[in-house]
């Protein structure tokens, strides 16, 4: 007993050393400088007054970060080696185009911008003939053309950006294959419209909040094999989704809400539902007598000289909850959800919780999808802390080797739900999370050894 606790001591102790040294890595030195020396090269530790010099200059090579300080920058940017331009805070590191021109304009392949305010420009961001760029965390504001324009692209990636009040587009991704549009918000696009993909084909249109554009929310345009799935759009005034020659398209669990024109298709072969479900209309008036959380009748789409149907509709919101373990609990309900949360008990029990409110005295459910790799086996579920079954909890047909589906209803208030049962999600053990620890941590040291400190010049 003695020999193992001298070995864990031994473990502690240099785990401890281990994390300071990387400490002293990660953390910058801070210094005196010269007001106008506010641009970086991480990997030269060269500084620049302006963020197109650190680019221009010999010494910054494919492959390096060009680290901004906060400011204004009076710039037109264009991106010319494969490089990742990162900015100190998303909304107080502006580049600004001064009313002319693109702001930034990115001809390169691998080229990452991240955190910064883009605005003033003709065009915000313009990727150009690009492949395995990517935008994320920026606000890209008040320019007079389009935000984020992509064309003749691969493998592109838009990611988590504010996108907002721009004159004409907000991301518009044209003539690309093979790229991704993410967890954006784009918003009031003064005379156009929100996220259009035109002459494009293999695309991910996820998880964005797409309200109050002039012309239609999302739009795919003679483009082909894309994926609109999880997207909040709303309070559009002519079209919250506009499909026009398109083919091989896939659009589910979509929160479709308050637009003119909910959904508008022409000429085109689109899949409505995943071939469970569909997505959610605000102004769907049918019924659901089995009570499974599904639309007992279509939701008709406008095609011109005929419809479309939505087959599937969902009787409530999506919401996706992606767990700590990196897999997704799906919840429909006509619910506000909240203070959802997935914890292992022990090794072999798990549970999931979450919260429910309604308007008293109406009627709530939620329809939930489980991947059977975080509750597998036998479960319980709580509602106030009560265990409940059938008819109360109801499990559906869908459910299969890989999914869970349960329905619950309940008169709406404000109310627990916890699930739980068997899990196949290992429970590290303190020793394992330590060895754990150390291995990352050395590998970390490893890579930042190969960059040298980074002298942060402060005003």
């Amino acid at each position: 007993m003695r020999g193992m606790n001298t070995k864990l001591a031994f473990v502690l102790v240099l785990f401890a050393l281990l994390s300071s040294l990387l400490l002293m890595r990660l953390y910058p030195i801070e210094v005196k400088a010269p007001n106008s020396h506010r641009v970086h090269n991480l990997d030269t530790a060269l500084n620049y007054t302006t963020i197109q010099e650190a680019i221009n200059d010999v010494a910054t090579s494919n492959g390096h970060t060009i680290f901004v300080e906060e400011g204004i920058y009076y710039e037109h940017v264009v991106v010319g080696k494969s490089l990742s331009l990162v900015g100190e805070n998303q909304y107080s590191t502006i580049i600004d185009g001064n009313g002319t021109d693109t702001v930034v304009h990115v001809t390169a392949d691998s080229v990452t911008i991240r955190r910064f305010s883009i605005k003033n420009g003709s065009i915000g961001i313009h990727i150009d003939n690009s492949s395995g760029s990517l935008i994320s965390e920026n606000s890209i504001i008040d320019n007079y053309g389009d935000a984020v324009l992509i064309d003749y692209s691969t493998n592109c990636n838009v990611y988590s950006n504010v996108v907002g009040n721009n004159t004409d587009r907000g991301i518009l991704v044209t003539e690309t294959q093979n790229f991704i549009i993410s967890g954006n918000t784009v918003y009031g696009s003064k005379e156009m419209y929100g996220i259009n993909a035109n002459s494009s084909t293999n695309g991910l249109i996820a998880r964005n909040n797409v309200y109050e554009n002039a012309f239609d929310g999302i739009g795919i345009v003679s483009s082909s094999i894309c994926t609109v799935v999880a997207n909040n759009v709303n309070d559009n005034p002519l079209y919250g989704i506009y499909i026009d020659e398109s083919s091989d398209s896939f659009i589910y669990h979509n929160n479709i809400v308050n637009n003119s024109i909910q959904a508008a298709v022409t000429n085109s072969t689109i899949h409505w539902d995943d071939g469970i479900e569909g997505n959610y209309w605000s102004d769907y008036n049918g019924t659901d007598a089995d009570q499974n959380g599904i639309g007992d009748s279509p939701y008709n789409i406008f095609e011109g000289g005929g419809l479309y149907a939505d087959s599937l509709p969902l009787m409530g919101r999506f919401s996706g909850f992606k767990t700590s373990f990196d897999y997704q609990v799906n919840i429909i309900s006509n619910s506000s959800v909240s203070n959802f949360g997935f914890y292992l008990v022990n090794s072999s029990y798990a549970a999931l919780t979450f919260n429910v409110r309604g308007e008293i005295g109406s009627q709530g459910f939620c329809r939930l999808r489980i991947p059977k790799v975080l509750i597998n086996g036998s479960y319980n579920v709580r509602f106030d802390g009560i265990i409940v079954t059938y008819p109360q909890v109801r499990e559906l047909q869908p459910s299969n080797e890989t999914f869970e589906y349960l329905y619950i209803n309940y008169a709406h208030s404000d109310h627990v739900i916890e699930i739980s049962g068997t899990t196949t999600i290992p429970e590290l053990s303190p020793l394992t999370m330590i060895v754990f620890l150390m291995v990352a941590t050395l590998f970390a040291i490893m890579i930042y050894r190969r960059k040298p400190p980074f002298v942060h010049l402060k005003n």
